[in-house]
């Protein structure tokens, strides 16, 4: 009685193995391919920096604020767009950089969303300062060969199965000094 138990579960476990198995190798690599978003170029997300200023005191709040419509990324709206990626803004230490001082700034609140008619999509970082020095505000130097310190990436979906979406970045400028970076002093 035993021995059939278990080779019950031996069969109903090598089922199971071989329907996940024949289902996986249905699915092609291609299905899931993102192709390069075209139009980007010259495009760019303008972002603030708030209070304007380029000198703060310890315990001030600061704000990094933007919104971006479907315009600045060439479409008629966002029904296709999926949510963007922006990556946290980190404060470098100028005098040693590519240091990220993470002690100097505490994160008070970040709403990045879509207004409720997905009109806009709103972005608004508060930080709090913590320590005294010259920064650099910036959030993604990975592109800082092409002079971009900051950017947002985006997914438009193609609503077809292949291929399943456009892919792209664009660069975030704050208006404070029209650069991808904010280069800021910490005072007491």
């Amino acid at each position: 009685m035993g021995v059939n138990i278990a080779f019950g579960r031996f069969i109903l476990l090598a089922s199971f193995v071989a329907l996940s198995v024949c289902t996986a190798m249905q699915c092609k690599k291609d299905d899931y391919i993102y192709y390069d978003l075209e139009g980007l170029e010259g495009k760019k997300i303008e972002i603030g920096l708030t209070p304007a200023s380029s000198s703060y005191k310890v315990g001030e709040l600061i704000t990094i604020e933007g919104k971006i419509t479907p315009q600045d990324i060439g479409l008629s709206d966002f029904q296709k767009l999926e949510e963007p990626t922006l990556a946290s803004f980190y404060f470098y230490d100028q005098n040693n950089i590519p240091n990220i001082d993470y002690e100097a700034f505490k994160l008070v609140s970040s709403e990045t969303r879509f207004n409720d008619d997905r009109t806009t999509y709103s972005i608004k970082i508060t930080y709090e300062i913590k320590n005294k020095g010259l920064y650099k505000v910036m959030n993604d130097p990975s592109f800082s060969s092409h002079n971009l310190y900051s950017v947002v990436y985006v997914t438009v979906l193609s609503g077809q199965r292949k291929p399943r979406g456009y892919r792209g970045y664009l660069p975030l400028v704050f208006t404070n000094n029209n650069k991808t970076f904010m280069e800021i002093e910490v005072i007491e």
